[in-house]
């Protein structure tokens, strides 16, 4: 149950502010919690005012350079949000952003990421686009990879002395992730090569409705029974009672497994004069028909939320993509891929929901993940999402814990019981934990959330943790995301939650 059952509104006369915590706030005893409320506001109140949510003050003009290009806006329960690009001789500079976020009274934050660029090396590019992409395919990891897009841009040199180069930013995808190859325009060397995704460690309603058999979230919860294996995609592997006959909402008009929020970009797409989806996992159409019904839910639970800006767009899924165990979201192309290798992807909801979290964050913020602790915070972020969703339909038992992230999948490539690729309610604490590795670190932003799910309940949770995003930036690390969530915390249901919000940090030492 929500604690706030009315819409959200700007509390009269609140600025919207960062709990930009001071030390001996970050350094407060725990508290019981018959005593939470009352001692609350005292916590709080020794906060340093007024620090904008999104954990920067604004200083000097707000007025929008006139080096920067609009790209995006976005609307959120406490303010709209716009992100620009920065520009230089026409191109866009890697890795420089600015951002205006503009709260409900007209109050005017901005997060300024843009970089000091001074003489291009080069205004015309000596080596074709043609050159550029093979070379950032030669120099891939991973055998063929697809070229996506490449285009000219500025980038600025590392340590900031000398020339920018003119270069090729190259999109890539394999079975093994994307990433973003620059190849200088000049020279045709490859500069360096910044990976997006990668392979884990072990409106109103459309007219139209279907019918369509899932696993929801995935067959191993469903029966209880951690003993199922995939058994070359048989349909033995998995009893009738595994599955579940559901209504495929906000279907359009084609009689294909394509929506209003969701898209299977197959060549191949499933389709049906009547709307009807019913088959069994040893079809590949099955992948298609669960990945549809994942991503529809999840856009609908948090449009029933208040979030109707948060990805609001067809977004496309690629089912059994590549042969490899792994997964991913693409920004370069916003899809979604879902890899065939052991059990399929697609047929455990909790790997979409987990990548649909990466296409959130996508949406919410320009090139979210731009460092190592913000592509944490994404991998947790997507865990969350993972378990949140399965929440509803998925009971919490010892055999099948919720906090259990992607038990399906899991079984192809682990052998301890529960079958977990993650979980969500380790105890891992921050920095000490600290590995460099964003699917590990990933484990200390999830329990945060996680906790928060249980003690606030999962639609303020989820709430809170949805819309804090909003104001976040590319390069945030954990300590300014927690401050920035415990401020959105505050914002909306006030100063208890913010409380709870607080100390779920503190207790994974992010704060």
């Amino acid at each position: 149950m929500r604690l706030r059952t009315t819409p959200v509104t700007r509390r009269a006369g609140v600025t919207l502010l960062a709990v930009a915590t001071s030390s001996a706030l970050l350094s407060a005893p725990m508290v019981s919690a018959q005593t939470s409320t009352q001692l609350g506001r005292a916590e709080l109140s020794h906060a340093t005012p007024p620090a904008a949510i999104t954990g920067q003050a604004t200083t000097g003009s707000t007025a929008v350079p006139s080096n920067v290009r609009l790209v995006r806006i976005r609307t959120s329960l406490l303010g709209t949000h716009k992100w620009y690009r920065q520009i230089k001789d026409g191109h866009v500079v890697a890795g420089a952003w600015y951002a205006r976020h503009i709260d409900a009274a007209g109050n005017v934050t901005v997060w300024d990421g843009r970089k000091h660029v001074g003489k291009v090396a080069a205004t015309t590019a000596q080596i074709s686009r043609q050159t550029a992409s093979s070379t950032a395919a030669q120099a891939s990891d991973a055998s063929a990879p697809q070229v996506n897009d490449a285009s000219l841009v500025v980038l600025p040199r590392s340590n900031g002395v000398g020339a920018a180069r003119l270069a090729w930013a190259v999109s890539t995808a394999t079975g093994a992730g994307a990433a973003t190859t620059y190849v200088d325009a000049t020279t045709g060397d490859v500069v360096k090569t910044v990976t997006w995704s990668k392979k884990a460690p072990a409106g109103a309603d459309a007219t139209t409705k279907g019918t369509g058999r899932v696993f929801d979230p995935n067959p191993v919860v469903a029966l209880q029974d951690e003993s199922l294996s995939d058994m070359g995609d048989s349909v033995e592997a998995v009893p009738a009672a595994g599955y579940r006959t559901v209504l495929l909402r906000r279907l359009d008009e084609s009689h294909t497994l394509a929506g209003l929020w969701v898209r299977i970009a197959n060549a191949s797409r499933a389709g049906s004069p009547t709307d009807d989806y019913l088959f069994d996992r040893a079809d590949n159409r099955f992948e298609q028909v669960n990945a549809y019904y994942a991503v529809d839910a999840q856009q609908a639970y948090l449009r029933s939320l208040g979030l109707t800006d948060v990805n609001a767009e067809s977004e496309k899924v690629k089912v059994n993509a590549f042969a490899a165990d792994n997964s991913y979201y693409d920004p370069s192309t916003d899809m979604i891929s879902l890899g065939r290798g052991g059990v399929d992807d697609a047929e455990d909801a909790e790997v979409v929901w987990h990548e649909y979290g990466h296409a959130i964050q996508a949406d919410q913020v320009v090139d979210f993940g731009w460092t190592r602790q913000a592509q944490a915070i994404g991998e947790g972020f997507g865990d969350y999402m993972s378990v949140t969703m399965s929440q509803p339909s998925a009971a919490d038992t010892s055999k099948t814990p919720t906090a259990c992230v992607m038990d399906w999948d899991a079984t192809s490539y682990t052998t301890a019981k529960p079958h977990c690729l993650r979980r969500t309610d380790g105890d891992k604490t921050y920095p000490a934990d600290l590995t460099g590795e964003e699917h590990s670190d990933g484990e200390i932003w999830s329990r945060a959330l996680w906790d928060m799910n249980l003690r606030l309940g999962r639609d303020t949770a989820t709430t809170v943790i949805v819309e804090a995003q909003f104001w976040m930036n590319p390069k945030v690390g954990m300590p300014e995301a927690a401050r920035i969530t415990v401020s959105t915390a505050r914002e909306l249901y006030g100063d208890s939650v913010a409380v709870t919000t607080r100390r779920a940090f503190i207790r994974r030492g992010i704060l």
